[in-house]
């Protein structure tokens, strides 16, 4: 298991990781072994974020494929496709402006509530 990018969650007191085989994985920070491993991409991962503010994680494969995560129950609350790309390579949240960007060979920007 490589991991390609990590998130934490300073409300949650959680640290979230994806990598190359698919996975996304949820850490305690204070204990060595992962609290849960989650299924629910069929690609590589790219990019993984903590909204602060918000009771979720979202997580990106290179695919195109996004999910949006419980941070309670780490359930998928939303799963939706990035239409137009052929590989995306980085996603980020950006909380101020309550945007959603993802990387590829061209930017796309979604809103969030």
């Amino acid at each position: 298991m490589a991991i390609r990018e990590i998130a934490y969650s300073e409300s949650f007191k959680i640290i979230v990781s994806v990598g190359f085989d698919f996975k996304v994985m949820v850490w305690n920070p204070y204990w060595k072994d992962a609290i849960i491993k989650l299924d629910g991409h069929e690609s590589p991962l790219v990019g993984v974020n903590c909204p602060k503010g918000l009771d979720c994680f979202i997580t990106c494969d290179n695919k195109g494929v996004i999910n949006v995560w419980n941070i309670k129950d780490y359930s998928c609350l939303q799963s939706f496709n990035v239409a137009g790309v052929n590989q995306v390579t980085s996603m980020r949240v950006v909380p101020k402006h309550r945007r959603l960007i993802v990387g590829s060979r061209i930017f796309k920007v979604y809103e969030y509530k």
